[in-house]
């Protein structure tokens, strides 16, 4: 390059600009020369004579390229809405509904460099796909069955859904669904529901099993009465939890109040507007409400982060899905003496045996993706994991708080907006509370966890 001017080629190479030194005499045909050295093509002539006219210390834009146009695909346009487990919300579609469809889409078009090079457009990321019980054809999504319309993950489907009405609090027969349940009602002491997909109920739970390969929704709260339990996959969202058992592969959402209960959460345990008063709460995304403990010092234990949860959550979701291996198994031995005479079987013998190898073939697939999924979950955990306890309100004496290896008694009853997390300290790691009002900080006498065996499920 010439010492009278420089040409300079931006990083992303859809830009070319000329320096020139002060008081030099440059041609165009020197400019132009070394251009075409560079393998620049489409120099801006008028730019590049008006530069050497009217020589200035500031570069000046020879040879411009253009950018690439991304595709865009048209937005997803549903007909109604879908199915939300955080509102508890069910969204039923009937067979060969139209319930979504694409709008306008955007070609892509290529860009090219100032070397003249083409610049490819990028192709969108993951669009909306057809999933169990959709067909997408010419850009409309229509169900192919009737059932539960959800759209996760960029996948639109249509899930099974059993409905269960219930108006008092009677037991429900046992229930065992490869979809999603909803019940129209209370579910009450001695029920036990067992769903693939997620549980939503209307009014209340009792002393009641319930597990939800998905989410679970409670609008009026659970109440366990010391004998009933959750085990939920994905998060849960409920009003109040009293004398209950809940473990959850996701975050836990509660509105009222947690009392004298057992929660477990691999993400994080958040009280909105209530408090945390007695039982055990192990939450490996941290917990914030309002209020922990109370005046007359009912026990309670808070523990977040370390590495309790996740051999707890593990075993109670390993513990579901044994039920549902050993049915796939007890389906298997009694159509096996079937399947040897199948020749000799009746039309209607031969539905039911196809029948019970169907669901036996569901129960193993639902097995399988339980299993990845709690494979990820383990994985994302230690990722996720956050000892931190959030309260806006009052953290009373006595409350027990146990952050990863470290655990602190509170010793005064304490008010305002405070954070309790660890730090590294000079002694090495510490439990602080974190006044955020004044932004006043305590060093909470603290003690090591000694390390113990890894508990059962609860």
């Amino acid at each position: 390059m010439s010492q009278l001017f420089h040409i300079h080629i931006a990083d992303d190479k859809l830009v070319a600009t000329l320096q020139l030194q002060p008081d030099a005499s440059v041609t165009e045909d020197a400019v132009l020369a070394a251009a075409g050295e560079l393998r620049l093509v489409d120099i801006d002539a008028a730019a590049l004579r008006s530069a050497i006219a009217k020589p200035s210390n500031k570069p000046v834009t020879i040879a411009t390229g253009a950018e690439p146009v991304d595709e865009q695909p048209g937005d997803l346009e549903c007909r109604m809405p879908v199915a939300s487990d955080e509102r508890g919300a069910t969204a039923k579609v009937r067979e060969g509904q139209l319930v979504a469809s694409f709008g306008e889409a955007r070609a892509g078009v290529d860009g090219r460099d100032v070397f003249g090079s083409v610049i490819a457009f990028k192709k969108p990321g993951t669009a909306v796909v057809a999933g169990r019980g959709v067909v997408l054809v010419n850009g409309q999504f229509k169900s192919e069955a009737q059932g539960n319309l959800r759209l996760q993950d960029n996948v639109l489907s249509v899930e099974p859904l059993l409905e269960l009405h219930d108006g008092k609090r009677d037991a429900l027969t046992q229930t065992d669904f490869a979809g999603d349940i909803a019940v129209m009602g209370h579910l009450g002491d001695g029920s036990r529901v067992h769903a693939a997909g997620s549980v939503i109920i209307n009014g209340a739970i009792g002393a009641a099993n319930v597990n939800a390969g998905r989410g679970l929704n409670v609008r009026s709260g659970i109440c366990g009465r010391d004998k009933g339990r959750c085990i939920v996959t994905g998060d849960v969202w409920t009003k109040l939890i009293t004398h209950g058992c809940v473990i959850a592969g996701g975050d836990i959402s509660v509105k009222a109040q947690v009392e004298h209960s057992r929660i477990v959460c691999a993400g994080r345990l958040t009280v909105a507007d209530g408090a945390i008063v007695g039982g055990k709460m192990l939450a490996n995304g941290g917990v914030a409400c309002r209020t922990i403990g109370d005046a007359a010092g009912t026990p309670t234990v808070i523990e977040v982060g370390g590495d309790k949860v996740a051999p707890l959550i593990v075993a109670a979701l390993r513990m579901e899905m044994e039920a549902d291996i050993q049915r796939a198994k007890s389906i298997r031995e009694k159509i096996e003496p079937l399947m040897k005479q199948l020749k000799n079987l009746d039309a209607r013998q031969r539905e039911r045996v196809t029948e019970l190898m169907y669901e036996a073939d569901q129960l193993d697939a639902r097995t399988q993706e339980r299993n990845e999924k709690l494979a990820s979950k383990c994985r994302s955990m230690l990722e996720t994991a956050t000892e931190e306890v959030l309260v806006s309100d009052t953290l009373h004496a006595g409350v027990i708080l146990r952050l990863g290896r470290l655990e602190t008694t509170i010793a005064v009853t304490r008010q305002g907006n405070l954070r309790v997390a660890t730090r590294g300290g000079d002694d090495g790691p510490e439990i602080v509370l974190i006044n955020e009002g004044n932004e006043s900080v305590t060093v909470l006498h603290s003690r090591p966890i000694e390390a113990t065996p890894p508990a059962k499920a609860a």
